[in-house]
């Protein structure tokens, strides 16, 4: 299995942030509970509002500060909570982003809505929050689901003709990049199915390749376009993948990060309106090999004569050039199931909930909650 990668992560949210300590299964706001910019912004799905900067931005600047960098509490209290102070006293947070042009953290609405609901549902598969214990790998294994799950939801919109797929395509990716760096989804690869970890990398980068080849076709690939994150979220998936082979995720499964920098490029999209690092990265990652080098030697265990492309990659056609309805067809015949809620603990029955609490006094963590609150998903933790 791939080697564990580092956690990164942070109390984000696309609208708000703070930080808590505390695991408490607590019912999720309804609408009326939560803040009242909602109601100050274009609603549409589709329509861009302002975020904060992500607390995961922030602690990239600061590691960069090498030996000056701050303790992770007084960057939060110093760098990330003053900036977050100044921004919302300029009342910016939620509104629409075509309002404030010299903010880049901005975010679609249907994407800041996916991008929250999945930071519950990766919660939701992990035993820890729940004072429970199933197995080591069951969390990983949640995540691996969920991000199937993401998948499933992106080849709905691929599947779209017309501006309304690329949209729902665009959605899907601009908040499985955030997520994957602000929230904990990207454990997805730390458990003992290696391979699967693998084969999901490589679906996500050829989902943003397919993505992106959308919306160059669309005629909106450009520093103006419509999609106002592009940057962003190309610079979220460059964060996330720069480092994985070094962590056994090599291969075909980032065989994909070469051309991601190209799009970027070609559109000649400007590095500022991405993320910290994203114009470092952009250079590191232009021409990068696949597999984890020390010095001039391949460390791969693979050891692959290639070290740079897929084999036998898919041929793609006219209309989907980087062969995604040939991958996802693929990954279908090769698992016998895709996504699904089989490590969601709040699916479990109350029983099965209680058996699996740690210690002797057994009880359901979730006795407080209805089967409806259940059922749609409105647990979160204080």
């Amino acid at each position: 299995m791939p080697a564990s990668k580092r956690q990164k992560t942070s109390s984000d949210s696309s609208v708000s942030a703070q930080r808590n300590d505390s695991h408490s299964p607590t019912p999720q706001g309804s609408d009326e509970s939560r803040s009242d910019a909602s109601e100050k912004r274009d609603n549409a799905p589709y329509a861009y509002h302002c975020m904060p900067r992500p607390f995961f931005d922030v602690k990239n600047e600061n590691w960069a500060r090498g030996e000056n960098r701050l303790s992770s509490p007084d960057c939060y209290e110093e760098i990330y909570a003053k900036g977050f102070d100044e921004a919302k006293a300029r009342g910016i947070f939620g509104k629409p982003a075509v309002e404030y042009k010299d903010w880049k953290w901005v975010i679609m609405n249907d994407a800041s809505e996916k991008s929250d609901y999945w930071r519950r549902k990766a919660l939701y598969c992990d035993p820890d929050m729940f004072g429970m214990h199933i197995y080591t790998d069951w969390k990983g294994w949640g995540l691996q689901e969920l991000v199937e799950n993401v998948i499933v939801e992106f080849d709905k919109g691929f599947r779209k003709a017309g501006g309304e797929g690329v949209d729902e395509m665009w959605a899907v990716m601009s908040a499985l990049g955030f997520s994957l760096n602000a929230n904990d989804l990207e454990g997805f690869i730390n458990c003992d199915d290696g391979p699967k970890a693998c084969e999901l990398t490589g679906l996500i980068g050829y989902a943003l390749l397919t993505t992106l080849n959308s919306i160059e076709q669309a005629g909106e690939l450009k520093p103006d376009s419509k999609y106002m994150d592009l940057p962003l979220v190309i610079g979220y998936f460059l964060e996330w993948s720069h480092d994985l082979p070094g962590y056994g995720i090599e291969g075909n499964a980032v065989s994909w990060r070469n051309d991601a920098v190209a799009y970027f490029k070609d559109a000649n999209l400007d590095p500022k309106r991405g993320t910290f690092n994203t114009e470092r990265l952009l250079d590191k990652l232009e021409g990068a090999l696949n597999y984890d080098m020390i010095g001039e030697e391949c460390n791969s265990v693979m050891r692959a004569p290639d070290l740079v492309g897929e084999h036998d990659p898919p041929k793609g056609t006219e209309e989907d050039p980087w062969g995604w309805d040939e991958r996802i067809k693929k990954y279908r015949r090769k698992h016998e199931k895709m996504g699904g809620t089989h490590y969601d603990i709040t699916k479990f029955t109350r029983a099965q909930r209680k058996y699996h609490v740690l210690g002797k006094r057994k009880k359901d963590p979730l006795a407080d909650f209805s089967v409806e609150d259940l059922k749609d998903d409105m647990v979160d933790f204080d």
